[in-house]
């Protein structure tokens, strides 16, 4: 950790860290408690994966500034993976960014292009994911994200951006429950997949924004979208802002592979989703 410390302490459970009110930068892999009173912070809290479910519980609040979440692993700030995550911004214009460069969300209306022939404009997912490395779908929880837990990201006020990868903004993968509550501002939600609002295999995730600002929406532009078909060109995937799924149990067999359905997958069928 870099900046003004009020208190650090390390228990069996993880550090317990209290910042002061200047501009910190928090690197401390395994504190299970971060309280921040003040200054523009930058967070860079990638977690042990080795730790996961038994140091259950990680929670970080914030309660001053404009702050910088930067996120690339498995599981960050606000993600409940096998356990309970929280993260608690209570005020400042902040940046969430999950699989991509922070840097690439400091001026935001940089990110717009427009529609040709139209009024509308959106997030040019080249400018925010392009170079990154390739991701892997099965990782990336943070920000209101659950798996097998809970995750709860509570931002009260503040014109936000958001720029994530996956399984973030309210998501949801396997029993649990994602929640992110936004209650004020202008803010922006730009995910590639599998976020803002999206349950699967019995999870439940929900986004909620409360406020009476001006808001953008956007899940898309990333993966290619698996029913590319020889020359026949679908796009790319855009699963989220207020979807559900899960697998499904049938008998039978793939079509264009000739193998066995599973068949005992009842216990993941069916999410919900919420935006």
């Amino acid at each position: 950790m870099e900046g003004d410390v009020l208190l650090q302490r390390n228990t069996e459970y993880g550090d317990l860290i209290i910042g002061g009110p200047g501009a910190n930068r928090y690197t401390a892999a395994q504190a299970s408690i971060i309280i921040d009173v003040g200054g523009d912070d930058i967070y860079e809290t990638d977690y042990d994966l080795a730790r996961l479910g038994r140091y259950p519980l990680r929670i970080v609040i914030d309660l001053h500034g404009d702050d910088v979440y930067g996120h690339r692993q498995a599981v960050g700030p606000g993600a409940g993976v096998f356990g309970m995550g929280i993260l608690l911004d209570q005020e400042g214009n902040d940046l969430y960014a999950q699989g991509v460069d922070p840097a690439r969300g400091q001026t935001r209306q940089s990110l717009l292009i427009d529609s040709v022939g139209s009024r509308t404009s959106w997030v040019d997912p080249t400018a925010v994911y392009g170079g990154e490395p390739p991701a892997s779908l099965d990782g990336g929880f943070s920000f209101g994200a659950s798996f097998f837990g809970i995750g709860l990201h509570l931002d009260r006020a503040g014109n936000d951006t958001y720029l994530v990868d996956k399984w973030a903004l309210g998501a949801a993968s396997g029993p649990g429950l994602g929640v992110l509550a936004d209650e004020s501002g202008d803010d922006w939600y730009v995910a590639a997949i599998q976020s803002i609002g999206t349950g699967f295999n019995k999870g439940i995730g929900i986004l909620r924004d409360g406020g009476a600002g001006s808001d953008r929406y956007q899940s898309w532009g990333v993966y290619r979208s698996t029913y590319t078909w020889g020359e026949t060109n679908a796009g790319y995937e855009g699963f989220g802002i207020g979807a559900g799924s899960g697998w499904r149990s049938e008998a039978g067999t793939r079509w264009w592979r000739r193998d066995p359905l599973p068949t005992d997958l009842q216990g993941f069928v069916g999410g919900i989703g919420l935006v």
